[in-house]
């Protein structure tokens, strides 16, 4: 059983989202210029490409995912928070190919809810801590 399970802790998203994002504002920046010089439709909706993608991980690099005594709860930039009790969780997996995260399984009333946390700092104390708490509930 993990030693700190009662108390509240919070794991922050990993770095890569400050890094990719950044990444793309320079490359929105770049393809924007290149069009100031001669309009091209492709520059431009290249550029709205990578804003987007820019603005996307950024709402993740903003993620944030708590856990205490009743549960956790994920916080994300724009979103309404997502809460789920320990009693709901009823699995969790690794999902991503690319970039490895955490899916919770949970049920909720009658059906079944999948909650895709964003990769985070220190993902394995969090897996541990879902791990050490299923184990126990399930017993």
């Amino acid at each position: 059983m993990a030693k700190d399970e009662g108390q509240a802790r919070t794991w922050h998203a990993h770095p890569q989202y400050a890094m990719l994002a950044s990444l793309l504002g320079i490359l929105t920046i770049w393809l924007v210029l290149q069009d100031g010089r001669r309009p091209d439709t492709g520059n431009m909706l290249m550029a709205l490409l990578a804003f987007g993608l820019a603005l996307w991980h950024l709402q993740w690099l903003g993620s944030r995912v708590e856990t205490n005594a009743r549960g956790l709860v994920l916080h994300r930039i724009g979103r309404a928070r997502q809460a789920v009790a320990w009693s709901a969780v009823t699995n969790i997996r690794w999902t991503g190919r690319v970039t490895r995260s955490i899916l919770v399984e949970c049920r909720r009333e009658s059906h079944r809810e999948q909650l895709e946390l964003p990769r985070l700092r220190d993902q394995e104390g969090l897996w541990q801590q879902l791990e050490d708490r299923l184990a126990r509930d399930g017993s």
